[in-house]
């Protein structure tokens, strides 16, 4: 785990928080071939929830702050850009939707391709084929929150949750449903994953494993790393550029 954002910079310096006090490093973000400077602060991560989650985090941008909306989205770039709100609002109704503070930041305009990457369209209104499980993950899945397609790999589903919903996800039927991405299940998938000594690559996705806390993590890491037969665990997440704050020392 790296504790910068990709295709990132450090800045000179390091500058306190104009609300905390903290320390903050700048960082120099290119997205879209644009440059947007971001304020990563550190030490500012409050870890909560019992079921493992983060939640929010004291005095930086925050979950908590994130677009959650399209009356949120239509108030911050103007409701004459959003004509068809009413059919939005349908739309959105398909699927989970969040940008989160550090995302919206790079967001110049209400057609920026940033934004219509977590955005409803009225498109996505007019399906007229296709399939939910478009990579048929659950045909591949002998117990919950583990697809085992390619022998010597298998997916771990740890987390139901994103910091930014993307409209174009594969997974966007579970992802934002801890029913359907069950975190009280682990034992049968840490099971499963024991009794095929032929799997040497866990893949740790969700939802994003990087927005369960650090004890949660870590105890996950430390179940699979017992597994004398896995040799590679890799964690799939956008963590480092969706919500950079929660790339802390600590995590790392």
């Amino acid at each position: 785990i790296i504790g910068t954002p990709p295709n990132t910079r450090v800045l000179e310096g390091e500058m306190p928080h104009p609300s905390t006090g903290l320390p903050m490093r700048m960082y120099d973000t290119r997205s879209f071939d644009r440059v947007a400077q971001v304020q990563y602060s550190i030490n500012e991560l409050e870890l909560l929830g019992a079921d493992g989650i983060v939640l929010s985090n004291h005095g930086g941008r925050q979950l908590d702050n994130a677009i959650a909306s399209l009356d949120a989205l239509a108030m911050k770039f103007g409701p004459e850009n959003f004509p068809e709100l009413d059919r939005l609002r349908q739309a959105a109704d398909n699927f989970e939707f969040r940008i989160s503070p550090a995302m919206v930041d790079l967001i110049q305009s209400p057609h920026d391709p940033i934004r219509r990457q977590y955005g409803p369209t009225v498109q996505d209104l007019e399906l007229h084929d296709g399939i939910a499980d478009s990579l048929n993950e659950d045909e591949d899945s002998p117990v919950p929150n583990i697809t085992h397609r390619y022998p010597d790999r298998a997916l771990f589903l740890v987390s139901p949750v994103c910091a930014s919903y993307c409209r174009v996800c594969t997974r966007r039927r579970k992802v934002g449903d801890p029913e359907k991405i069950p975190m009280s299940q682990f034992e049968s998938a840490f099971q499963y994953l024991e009794s095929h000594t032929e799997i040497r690559d866990v893949i740790m996705s969700g939802g994003d494993p990087l927005l369960l806390n650090d004890r949660r993590l870590d105890a996950i890491l430390a179940r699979l790393r017992s597994i004398k037969h896995i040799q590679i665990i890799r964690i799939g997440s956008r963590v480092p550029c969706h919500l950079p704050e929660r790339i802390t020392p600590e995590l790392c």
